[in-house]
């Protein structure tokens, strides 16, 4: 993993991740950092975000490039962090390692990496916009998995990078091996919304609907003891109750 952040107040503040398989294959992520900071902060916040991207690709053993001479040296231990500003973002740092486990950190001259010199120059010109993220529609006479798998490879993956999930709320294309090889391939996850378990919502709207109808008709007919007897609506739901499933969808 090469790290890089860079702090400019003509260019703008951003920081750049990019991961190279042992296959040779080339992952590049760039952010833009939104509040003012150094450029040691900006390299802290680059080494955290790539941290953060194995955590959720459990893409071990890593080894870790960086060209910034004072961060390498702080997390190696040779450096003491100094100035309080560093510590929290050193400390984050030190913990995503120590939960990995299997890093290794190093520290590269400039000179010597074309990818560190070609990531720097990369988040550096990364700036703020207020234009929104625009993905094409495209019209298809049939939703099929071949092109669901190629829509999200070549206009969401190729043009804005690899997500950390999709979610999807289509069973059938979206559920098969073609996509489950896709998100195996460049790392992310895929999320089911909870119009998957559509029978198992419409169950539970419908106990609730009944629950409720119940309450009242309990308190508009005991209103002193109501608390006492508010058992009885439980009772009564009690046959609805074995038709929910036993875990209901929680996204």
């Amino acid at each position: 993993m090469y790290i890089d952040g860079a702090s400019s107040h003509k260019e703008g503040i951003g920081a750049g991740v990019v991961f190279v398989t042992l296959e040779g294959e080339a992952l590049l992520y760039s952010f833009t950092l939104t509040q003012n900071c150094s450029k040691n902060i900006a390299e802290y916040q680059a080494l955290i975000l790539g941290l953060e991207i194995v955590v959720d690709t459990k893409q071990l053993p890593l080894k870790v490039y960086g060209d910034s001479q004072l961060v390498v040296n702080q997390l190696l231990g040779h450096y003491e962090v100094k100035k309080p500003g560093l510590l929290p973002y050193y400390n984050y740092a030190k913990r995503l390692m120590g939960w990995l486990g299997d890093v290794e950190l190093e520290r590269l001259l400039r000179k010597d990496s074309k990818q560190v010199d070609a990531l720097a120059k990369l988040a550096s010109t990364v700036s703020m916009t207020d234009k929104e993220t625009r993905i094409p529609i495209l019209p298809l006479e049939e939703v099929k998995k071949e092109n669901i798998a190629d829509f999200i490879r070549t206009h969401i993956i190729y043009h804005y990078g690899v997500p950390r999930y999709i979610i999807t709320d289509n069973e059938k294309p979206f559920c098969n091996s073609l996509i489950n090889k896709l998100c195996q391939k460049f790392s992310f996850k895929q999320k089911n919304s909870s119009m998957y378990y559509a029978a198992a919502n419409g169950l539970a709207e419908v106990f609730n609907k009944t629950l409720c109808n119940l309450l009242k008709k309990v308190m508009a007919k005991s209103k002193r003891d109501w608390h006492e007897r508010i058992g009885e609506a439980h009772g009564h739901t009690g046959p609805l109750l074995e038709h929910l499933p036993k875990q209901l969808p929680t996204h």
